[in-house]
């Protein structure tokens, strides 16, 4: 696998139960990294979980619903994704294999809701083109989240690829469309739709996809 490049699909469950998943997460992430990082399997009805910090939350399978102390009530399926806030809330999940991310250092103030990944996106967000290797692709985005240091939004592009970029950000990417390779001299990998992966600072990674390519993406831009 190359070097800062992880697989958070891959990562071992770290519970079945949502506020432990929190709370490991977040007893286990360095405090220098930007956001804790977990994934989990899922199971239970009408269970409660506290959490001192806002999360994004990533389905990989099974199915997950979700309450607030205000009400709202929302429900993911595979490939869904949600904001969730700080504090109580109430979980039902069947199978949920899913990826959680705590926003810990930034703590953003988040309402429960269910991300539209298929909102309509406008053209932005282009590659380096000092970098591109290829003709430069049409790329669209949306952005769910802005604040500080820390975003996070869907993104769609044509085929192309670029030399290696040294990342100064961290990036989780879960894959809708398509898939890319990332390499550089000593590794490479592949990623493919439904694929949810983290390139963390200090990765040297080229990317190329060569057929169109939809992605979910948050991105915190460090010191």
């Amino acid at each position: 696998m190359l070097k800062n490049v992880v697989n958070l699909g891959a990562l071992p469950s770290c519970a079945s139960d949502l506020e432990i998943a929190f709370q490991i997460i977040d007893a286990t992430t360095p405090a220098k990294e930007p956001f804790g990082f977990g994934r989990a399997l899922l199971s239970g009805n009408e269970k409660s979980s506290a959490n001192p910090f806002s999360s994004v939350i990533l389905l990989r399978a099974g199915t997950l619903t979700l309450k607030s102390t205000d009400g709202t009530t929302i429900s993911l399926e595979k490939g869904e994704a949600a904001n969730l806030p700080a504090g109580e809330l109430v979980w039902s999940a069947d199978n949920a294999d899913c990826v959680i991310l705590v926003l810990r250092q930034d703590n953003p103030e988040l309402k429960l809701s269910k991300l539209n990944l298929d909102q309509p996106m406008s053209p932005g967000g282009a590659p380096n083109p000092a970098l591109l290797t290829t003709p430069a692709p049409q790329t669209t985005r949306y952005e769910f989240f802005e604040q500080d240091k820390i975003s996070w939004g869907v993104w769609a592009t044509s085929p192309y690829a670029r030399h290696p970029l040294q990342y100064t950000f961290a990036e989780v990417m879960m894959l809708r469309k398509g898939e890319v390779t990332l390499a550089n001299d000593e590794d490479s990998a592949t990623f493919v739709t439904g694929d949810i992966f983290l390139v963390q600072p200090g990765a040297c990674v080229s990317w190329q996809n060569t057929v169109v390519l939809e992605k979910f993406w948050l991105i915190h831009s460090g010191d």
